[in-house]
């Protein structure tokens, strides 16, 4: 049996459950709304996509496309939040890290690398520890390597949950001080646009992911009673230990919390939740193999949403705006840091190019805005 014939019915089974969830599916494609959303630059064509047209969520999308600049073609409207590469036959390690690279450049939220273990005893375990080493040198990735067996196991599960959109609130903020009039111009704008485009707007906000982690870690931790290097990080400059969980800060007081002043955002699919939630059970090994997967409950009673585009105000092109180009570039599908006229811009630009290198950050751009 040759690779194709194996591969078929694995994909059949990857478009069925997505279509069970709600999701629009389609094969080998690589023409979608990101690939839009950078400019057509090259997008690897990947085996099978989830995604749901954006008017799917309830969004204006002449709007959106009219303010991003974008073509409403039918490519542009489909949002991807599930990337599939599927190896039926007994692939190497090099083919398996170009799965990898594939889903990461395709740039989904998440992405699912299925290998065939009746090809050759160890491949599954072999593909978990190519995404642990991918992560640790490239950074963090929502993806995960899981076998053809748990997606026979999927497939055959009843699910009841749909791809409609939840009600989530918005979280709106006064700013954080020190903001000028036109600052607070652009954000009360930025605001509203959101809002009027569909979009769910949070201010001075982060996603949970980072708190998912501490939890994970903390556990641990408590496992061998808080004896590991972690105490590093709570030790003052003079050698004196301050408690564990940081004067109660938790998750602040391990990791840093830098928030963006405006977010776009998207409430993740009830059926996506569900799904993620299922498969983090398949395998004991998922809840340290991708402990930055987010969460489709929220520790915080805040609901889950994706960040799509955020939105950093800056007055000047400081290093408070180069922290600003870095987080959008960790966090969101779209980012850009707005500023007020065309020198800062460009000075922005050039900050951008060099962190693009040193970082990977491809998704933000600068804008002028004079008359918001």
């Amino acid at each position: 049996m040759g690779y194709t014939d194996r591969a078929t019915p694995i994909k059949k089974d990857v478009l069925e459950l997505g279509r069970e969830l709600g999701f629009a599916t389609d094969d080998e494609i690589s023409e979608t709304f990101l690939s839009v959303a950078k400019d057509n630059e090259y997008t690897p064509r990947v085996d099978v996509v989830w995604y749901l047209d954006l008017q799917d969520l309830d969004l204006n999308t002449e709007g959106l496309a009219e303010y991003f600049g974008f073509e409403t073609d039918d490519e542009y409207r489909r949002f991807p939040f599930v990337a599939w590469e599927i190896e039926a036959s007994d692939c190497n390690t090099k083919e398996m890290e170009a799965d990898l690279a594939n889903l990461q450049s395709f740039g989904a939220p998440f992405g699912f690398l299925v290998v065939n273990e009746d090809q050759n005893e160890g491949l599954y375990r072999r593909g978990k520890r190519i995404v642990r080493t991918v992560r640790e040198l490239y950074g963090h990735v929502n993806h995960l390597c899981i076998d053809r067996e748990h997606i026979s196991d999927l497939v055959n599960r009843s699910w009841t949950e749909t791809a409609n959109k939840p009600n989530v609130s918005h979280k709106v903020s006064q700013g954080r001080g020190g903001e000028n009039k036109w600052t607070q111009r652009v954000r009360r704008n930025h605001r509203q646009l959101g809002k009027d485009l569909g979009f769910i707007v949070k201010e001075d906000w982060l996603p949970d992911d980072l708190g998912h982690m501490y939890d994970y870690r903390k556990e641990l931790w408590d496992e061998t009673n808080g004896q590991t290097d972690h105490q590093q990080y709570m030790s003052t400059p003079y050698g004196q230990q301050e408690p564990f969980t940081g004067r109660g800060k938790g998750w602040t007081s391990y990791y840093t919390r830098s928030a963006i002043d405006v977010w776009w955002t998207i409430p993740y699919p009830d059926s996506l939740r569900s799904f993620l939630a299922t498969v983090t059970d398949l395998d004991p090994d998922f809840q340290t193999h991708t402990p930055l997967l987010r969460h489709p409950d929220d520790r915080n009673g805040e609901e889950g949403v994706y960040p799509f585009a955020g939105f950093e105000i800056e007055n000047s092109p400081s290093k408070h705006a180069g922290g600003g180009i870095v987080n959008l570039g960790a966090y969101s599908t779209i980012g850009q840091v707005l500023v007020d006229n065309k020198e800062k811009k460009e000075l922005m630009e050039n900050r951008i190019r060099t962190y693009e290198r040193a970082f990977g950050v491809r998704n933000v751009t600068a804008e002028e805005v004079t008359d918001d």
